[in-house]
């Protein structure tokens, strides 16, 4: 009885001693389920020098909770967002600090999932659809048509092109996150989805990986040679399917079900390899095994480092008995943290967004000649996020008649030169959050159609059918260009007048280039 006692006194002690508030940026939280009919969810923190602070969120805000049961929760730009099955179903807090900045009870259903759109814009995923969520205002928006037709929306991740959201019963919904409308569905009985460091995402089904290309959403499958990922679905939580952000690969504990094995898989992207056994978590030769619980694994963005969460097999009392592990990337187990003795229920690790992105090797200037093309994805960078999901945004700030400017879906910036003259424009970079930006001005004064120009050269008719005539003073070459840059065809062209059928092309708008000259031109 003395040693119960003694026990239940342990446990209030770590419910209601709480270190000094402070700034949470070395290390990585622990969200916690926590002890169920006694407690609601809460937050511990793994310093870099593995020691831990307990009951964060409740050191920050004392006459606060967070919700019943929560399975995820993610930083996105300042905030951190705790979403939970019950209760206060969605808290906003500093991402810092944990500071509470709002909470919801009522978010249209159990929680499940956040995930950040833009700097305005988040998407809650609940079991009842997808709701929008007003970052600015603190606001949930409206359900996205046609979202609570799929049961439970599950993890979600935002590329730079569009967000894709797992369903229970619908498969994998691609999202515009500029529209808020469904794109398309991927079919499919998916677990969970990440991106890799090449840009692709990979959904996880049960003996498979389905890569998805990003812009065009073309599929292809990828068999698991003997292994099976769990179905997290039964009582949800995010699982063990994780990416790498600075290695191309992915990272999940196998099982079936309930069952989850110790030993984890590495599946290398590149080489298009499984490694089955790539590492295993301690304690399996114990009377009550470790065993893995909640997401349980989740790859530090910086480190490369794998975060590992387990508890002590044998139900009841065992669940006292929590441990949180770290290996590297080659699968060694480099730290083995003990927590103290509470049911902690440990269901996800997230890790602090310290770094904002660097612009790389982006002029200020640029002298265009002709229709050009700017690859952006490796103008960007980010220390503590995946590179290739950085959502990139146009402004033109002065003369935008001087050349048709746009970001196309490759992240490449498109510049079809019109007249003479200097645009301005701004370029966005949001990874995470996290927003930088540059000016930057698009100099045609060299090209256009100037008055000697339009001596020497006439295309017309403009609109065009079929036949567009080129005359020319001289000899020269006509050059056709979509607005995405891409050349489609050209064509040597005599002195006087040339024809160019163009009854092939579909309905548009062109860029003909002649010589140092160019012309838009419409196709009906």
């Amino acid at each position: 009885m003395k040693k119960l006692l003694l026990s239940i006194i342990s446990i209030v002690a770590i419910q209601t001693s709480f270190a000094q508030t402070k700034e949470y940026t070395n290390g990585v939280f622990i969200l916690n389920e926590d002890w169920f009919g006694h407690s609601n969810g809460s937050i511990n923190f793994l310093n870099q020098d593995h020691t831990v602070d307990y009951n964060i969120y409740k050191t920050a805000n004392p006459n606060e909770e967070l919700g019943v049961t929560p399975p995820f929760a993610t930083i996105y730009g300042d905030n951190f967002y705790i979403v939970s099955k019950q209760g206060n179903r969605l808290v906003v807090a500093d991402a810092k600090n944990l500071e509470q900045k709002a909470s919801f009870t009522n978010i249209g259903g159990d929680g499940r999932s956040f995930v950040g759109v833009d700097t305005k814009t988040g998407y809650i995923g609940t079991t009842s659809g997808l709701y929008l969520f007003d970052i600015e205002n603190m606001v949930q928006g409206a359900l996205i048509e046609g979202t609570d037709k799929v049961g439970a929306l599950a993890n979600m991740i935002r590329t730079s092109t569009y967000v894709f959201a797992v369903t229970q019963k619908g498969g994998i919904l691609v999202i515009d996150p500029k529209a808020h409308t469904i794109k398309q569905t991927i079919t499919g009985n998916f677990i969970s989805v990440v991106q890799t460091k090449d840009g692709n995402v990979w959904g996880a089904l049960a003996n498979k990986l389905v890569k998805i290309d990003p812009v065009s959403l073309a599929t292809s499958e990828v068999a698991i040679p003997t292994k099976t990922i769990p179905n997290t679905w039964g009582a949800w939580n995010a699982g063990s399917f994780s990416a790498s952000s600075q290695e191309n690969a992915i990272y999940f504990f196998p099982g079936a079900g309930w069952s989850i094995s110790p030993t984890m898989v590495k599946y290398d992207v590149d080489k298009n390899e499984f490694n089955e056994n790539f590492a295993t978590i301690p304690g399996q030769d114990e009377q009550y095994k470790q065993a893995i619980y909640g997401a349980g694994l989740r790859v530090d963005p910086v480190t490369d480092e794998l975060i590992v969460t387990t508890t002590e097999s044998g139900f009841g009392s065992h669940y006292q008995k929590n441990w949180i592990h770290k290996f590297d990337n080659k699968g060694n187990l480099t730290n083995t943290i003990q927590l103290e003795d509470y049911y902690w229920f440990q269901s996800l690790p997230v890790f602090p967004d310290n770094a904002a992105p660097k612009i790389n090797e982006l002029e200020t200037t640029y002298h265009i000649n002709s229709p050009t093309v700017i690859d952006l994805k490796d103008k960007v960078s980010d220390e503590d996020n995946l590179a290739i999901a950085i959502v990139k945004d146009l402004e033109i700030l002065e003369n935008d008649n001087v050349a048709e400017i746009s970001i196309n879906e490759k992240d490449e910036l498109v510049i079809n030169p019109l007249k003479n003259g200097t645009a301005k424009i701004k370029l966005s970079f949001n990874s995470n959050g996290k927003v930088v930006a540059q000016t930057i001005s698009i100099s045609t004064a060299v090209l256009g159609t100037n008055d000697l120009t339009k001596s020497l050269i006439n295309v017309y008719p403009n609109p065009v059918n079929n036949i567009l005539f080129i005359e020319t003073k001289e000899e020269s070459k006509a050059e056709i260009f979509a607005l995405t840059g891409t050349k489609i065809t050209e064509k040597t062209l005599q002195k006087g007048k040339n024809q160019l059928d163009v009854s092939s092309l579909l309905k548009g708008v062109y860029i003909i280039k002649v010589n140092n000259s160019t012309f838009k031109v419409i196709k009906k």
